[in-house]
């Protein structure tokens, strides 16, 4: 299975204290030392709740936010190229290959341009089109998605809230992508639209070829998508695996709070809600330890003073951070 993008050993630190001098003396660890594979013309679930990373790994990619450290390799057909190491002016090459679609559309779409002018914006920036090209070109894209091309000189307040992302999506997807980054593009919406949308990326995916990391905190929306699941806690993926692997036979005890948390359809899942204790560790903070292990109800002496190495299930595309081999159960969504 041919790798479209590699992240290695990943960090975003912004400054959080800062001396007389404007020196920074605390740094908060928003992402720390994240590592995965995403594979052509896959969905790569992200999930994990507030405050944990996920969108700010999402900007890092695209380059919205610096990384501090780390690789960022961008596996084309006839190149391979670190992204972190290009400076903007080098970096405006691939943005075309790689793009963001964010939570909330109305405030990432302008209000002051028509639809029309919005989703040519990225072609007035990378090509040199004639307007009967661009034209073209956006009713293609609108058709694709599903929105009238006789709305192309609307403005984005006369439309609904699902209207609006399939806006955005034309606006990702013009440049014909290699790689979407999609940051809750559905939490903000009715679940009616929620499942027209769904079935959208689906019908997208297929359509462009696109590979994709879907970021969202919802498991059951990213149980309908993924291919695979990424756990992520505390600016780290924990766990990592095929969709199956993740929800049927979790290893993190994180990752079956989450499982717990999601609504059961199955009356004979076993799995207790979980009800997690303390409070998320200051992320301006080292850990020695777990970084899970302030919360966790399987926590032990050796889990507050050693961190855990990552394992690998044999045989099994699975990996997951945690000192303990239990067996936690999964549940059926």
């Amino acid at each position: 299975m041919h790798t479209i993008l590699e992240v290695i050993n990943l960090h975003k630190k912004f400054s959080y204290q800062t001396n007389f001098f404007g020196k920074t003396q605390v740094y908060l660890n928003a992402v720390n030392g994240v590592s995965f594979k995403l594979f052509t013309n896959e969905i790569l679930g992200l999930v994990g709740e507030s405050g944990c990373g996920k969108s700010t790994l999402g900007k890092t990619l695209v380059k919205i936010e610096e990384p501090t450290s780390g690789r960022i390799l961008l596996n084309l057909d006839d190149e391979s190229v670190d992204l972190n190491e290009l400076n903007k002016k080098e970096f405006r090459k691939y943005k075309r290959y790689i793009r963001m679609l964010f939570q909330d559309p109305f405030t990432s779409l302008n209000p002051r341009l028509p639809v029309k002018n919005i989703i040519s914006e990225p072609l007035d920036v990378h090509y040199k089109y004639s307007q009967k090209e661009k034209t073209d070109k956006i009713i293609d894209i609108m058709q694709k998605v599903g929105l009238d091309p006789d709305y192309m000189r609307r403005y984005p307040h006369s439309f609904s809230g699902g209207q609006r992302q399939r806006i955005a999506f034309a606006r990702a997807l013009i440049m014909n992508p290699k790689i979407l980054i999609a940051d809750e593009p559905v939490s903000a919406l009715d679940v009616s639209i929620q499942a027209q949308l769904i079935n959208l990326i689906f019908k997208l995916k297929k359509d462009f070829q696109l590979s994709i990391i879907f970021i969202s905190h919802d498991l059951s929306v990213v149980d309908r998508l993924a291919d695979r699941i990424a756990v992520m806690y505390y600016g780290e993926i924990v766990e990592i695996g095929d969709k199956k692997e993740i929800i049927y036979n979790p290893k993190h005890p994180y990752t079956e709070a989450l499982l717990s948390a999601v609504p059961i359809h199955n009356s004979e899942s076993s799995l207790k809600n979980i009800q997690l204790k303390g409070e998320l560790p200051s992320p301006h903070n080292s850990i020695g330890g777990c970084i899970f292990s302030n919360r966790c109800i399987y926590s032990q002496d050796v889990c507050k003073k050693e961190k855990p190495e990552l394992k690998k299930i044999k045989n099994i595309n699975h990996i997951y951070s945690c000192h303990l081999d239990q067996n936690l159960k999964g549940i059926n969504i």
